[in-house]
């Protein structure tokens, strides 16, 4: 049985990944409450390691030396927009950095758009799920030009799996859907399902730039 540690492993992709785990793995799937008191108790623990937590993987790049472990850490497709500048940006180039000079066995996974259970409700595709049950309109902002990709979290997390166990070492691989759609097309969609309203919010606004899924993706 390969042995695997997930850090951050309660969130989204740490629930999904429970529910998508292989009959030959067993994990274990570290809070965010409990990483900063529980990691140590993992050294020599693990035959490979999942980072989720969104903090930089110096931790758990250590454990991975001193196991001998293969290291996944879970990236951004945000890493591909050049004038985003934002913290969390830093964060993810800056631990794909750590992750390439420090002489480890690792694989990136750059994690895009999502949707299903356990999602919060700041994507559009959430937010008009939960309208929809509400009988509330659906709010599209801007003119509805904005493009989006989303991809289910089981899909997601099986890609996941096959590139901690399959993936080619030192490798970065996109996770998303291939296929875009726009918020007024992906509206129209649950409209003529659930008969809800579309309104329009701030209509004449700029549609922002949306970052295109790259192809490194396991796609088959």
């Amino acid at each position: 049985m390969d042995k695997v540690l997930i850090t951050g492993g309660t969130g989204f992709v740490g629930k999904w990944m429970q529910r998508t785990q292989p009959d030959n793995v067993t994990a274990y799937y570290l809070s965010r409450v409990n990483y900063d008191d529980d990691l140590e108790r993992f050294d020599g623990f693990s035959d490979y390691i999942v980072h989720l937590a969104p903090v930089l993987p110096d931790r758990v790049i250590d454990l991975a030396k001193l196991a001998g472990a293969r290291l996944l850490y879970c990236s951004s497709g945000i890493v591909y927009v050049g004038d985003n500048d934002t913290e969390y940006r830093k964060m993810k180039l800056q631990g794909e950095k750590m992750c390439r000079d420090w002489g480890i066995d690792y694989v990136i996974a750059r994690l895009f758009t999502f949707f299903g259970d356990g999602l919060d409700d700041g994507k559009a595709i959430t937010q008009f799920f939960k309208s929809a049950r509400e009988g509330k309109p659906l709010k599209v902002h801007g003119d509805g030009s904005c493009v989006r990709s989303y991809m289910h979290g089981a899909e997601m997390a099986r890609q996941m799996w096959r590139i901690l166990l399959e993936g080619k070492s030192k490798r970065a691989y996109d996770v998303g859907s291939t296929q875009t759609i726009t918020m007024q097309r992906l509206a129209g969609r649950v409209q003529n399902f659930t008969g809800c309203q579309i309104e329009y919010i701030d209509a004449d606004v700029p549609v922002p730039e949306y970052y295109p899924r790259g192809d490194n993706g396991i796609l088959d």
